[in-house]
């Protein structure tokens, strides 16, 4: 499924972007309970950066920064995304183009619910 890496990463290269994703929501809004397949139909998920590489090279060879930094809360892309384990705890490592928001005024997303 996953990787699992034990001390942590020294940095990542190019662009990418470790995220520890939010719990999934178990119910919605208005209470109503979700399938515990709700996150398979979803096409994205909210989390924290944790780490974030240089960014990629340009085709001039210049580095093009990567947009988001540590401890921001973004909206990523879920399809592509490759989960990895560091320290026991689960991360999804992405592209920075998959990240397609960034998410201002947001609690830490600890809530349990959702959209409908």
């Amino acid at each position: 499924m996953g990787i699992e890496i034990v001390k942590g990463f020294k940095r990542l290269c190019n662009d990418s972007v470790l995220i520890l994703p939010d719990p999934d929501p178990t119910r919605t809004l208005s209470g109503l309970y979700l399938p515990v397949n709700i996150k398979e139909r979803r096409g994205y998920r909210v989390g924290t950066v944790i780490m974030t590489g240089p960014g990629r090279r340009g085709k001039d060879g210049q580095r093009i920064p990567v947009e988001v930094k540590q401890g921001d809360r973004v909206l990523w892309v879920v399809f592509g995304h490759r989960p990895i384990t560091v320290s026991g705890v689960n991360h999804i490592l992405v592209d920075s183009l998959d990240v397609q928001a960034l998410i201002e005024g947001e609690k830490d997303g600890s809530e349990e619910t959702t959209e409908e």
